[in-house]
């Protein structure tokens, strides 16, 4: 009972052409760099951090995949209700400014939530706390910070990693009075073939 029941929608997003090829150029010098690595005693390739890194900046092609942004937009226009507390996770600082900008550009009037606001982040967090509305952020929301009224979750940052999944999903999912259920949309990016794409 810690936990309301909730609807989840993937939404399948696919990459540009121009996306796709840096993807696949990045998957091409990640192999190359995995043949290159050393082994450990079961032969198992050992990764080391320049592979590390080489897959995490490919794992940032689809985080930020332009594809993102538009559907945010368009859930928040199909769905939003004033009143409510919609949360939307962002990849970097690029992509929750770009959020933002398209939010305002069509009168709404959102808050940011990030670790580099300064003394502006307790004021955005009470506001929101109040009056609900609609909240960028970037990752420090994970953790932390309780908010259970927040009923709605637009996810473009997706985590590999099943703690931050949890905690994402968390900042959601929790009981509140008035709260029955919530509803969680994740932007899911999808390979394309380049010869498909127009």
């Amino acid at each position: 009972e810690r936990l309301v029941e909730y609807e989840y929608h993937p939404a399948p997003k696919c990459l540009t052409a121009e996306e796709s090829e840096a993807w696949e150029t990045a998957t091409k010098e990640i192999s190359k760099e995995y043949a290159r690595s050393k082994r450990d005693d079961n032969g198992a390739p050992v990764v080391s951090p320049r592979l590390q890194n080489m897959m995490i900046q490919r794992s940032r092609i689809a985080k930020k995949a332009s594809a993102k942004v538009p559907y945010a937009l368009s859930i928040i226009e199909d769905h939003y209700i004033d009143g409510q507390s919609w949360l939307i996770y962002c990849e970097d600082q690029y992509q929750l400014g770009e959020v933002i900008d398209n939010l305002r550009a069509k009168g709404y009037s959102p808050c940011e939530y990030h670790t580099n606001m300064e003394g502006d982040s307790a004021a955005s967090l009470d506001w929101f706390k109040r009056f609900g509305g609609i909240m960028v952020s970037i990752r420090c929301l994970d953790q932390g910070v309780d908010i259970p009224k927040i009923s709605h979750a637009i996810i473009l940052a997706s985590s590999q990693n099943p703690r931050q999944f949890i905690q994402r999903r968390g900042r959601v999912l929790r009981v509140c009075p008035g709260k029955t259920h919530a509803v969680i949309y994740d932007a899911v990016v999808v390979p394309i073939c380049l010869e498909q794409e127009p």
